[in-house]
């Protein structure tokens, strides 16, 4: 016989806060950019994952956008 163990798993919330810009290059290419801020709540686990190490996220997204 074998005992399984299910691992209680909380779920972390999150807020995150963003704004973008486009410039349009051309009528069906724009190139963006789109920085956000992310902060992951603490779940109350003793589980030590990247997020409850580290809450605060700063994304950058850059990149082109095609569009017809």
């Amino acid at each position: 016989f074998q005992k399984e163990v299910s691992p209680h798993v909380p779920v972390q919330w999150s807020v995150s806060l963003g704004i973008g810009a486009q410039y349009n290059v051309t009528p069906h290419l724009g190139i963006y950019l789109e920085p956000s801020l992310q902060y992951f709540f603490n779940d109350g686990s003793s589980l030590k994952t990247f997020r409850t190490e580290h809450p605060f996220e700063f994304t950058l997204p850059l990149g082109l956008r095609l569009h017809w």
